[in-house]
């Protein structure tokens, strides 16, 4: 069970490395992505999807080689999810349109830091 938990841990990694590439190569399609979830009730299918995203890895942090990032991803993730739920869409919504508005080099700096979050993942893991 917990050497499944790891795997999960390393299939976020590779599913965030490979997205950033994406945006890397197409920033337009991060926009589309944070459209995406600040539309209906998406907003908190994506505070579950935050918490669940949470407790599987602060499962999964004691079996990988980085246990203190892991568990703070963990908890980043569960805060996230209960922001999300406190405030709301509207706070969520005005957050995302700034990021929104930002240009495609700004865009890109985040791709990076965002592989570099997921190769991190991979390697924990």
């Amino acid at each position: 069970m917990d050497y499944n938990m790891v795997i999960l841990v390393r299939l976020l990694g590779a599913a965030i490395a490979a997205c950033s590439i994406i945006y890397l190569i197409n920033p337009e399609a991060m926009k589309k992505y944070m459209l995406f979830w600040i539309t209906g009730r998406m907003i908190f299918a994506g505070a579950i999807l935050a918490i669940s995203i949470g407790i599987i890895l602060l499962i999964a942090a004691p079996r990988c080689r980085l246990a203190w990032f892991v568990n703070l991803m963990g908890f980043l993730s569960i805060i996230k999810g209960l922001y999300i739920f406190t405030f709301g869409q509207k706070s969520l919504t005005s957050m995302l349109n700034w990021w929104i508005s930002k240009p495609p080099a700004a865009l890109r700096i985040v791709a990076i830091l965002e592989l570099a979050l997921g190769i991190l993942f991979i390697y924990s893991a």
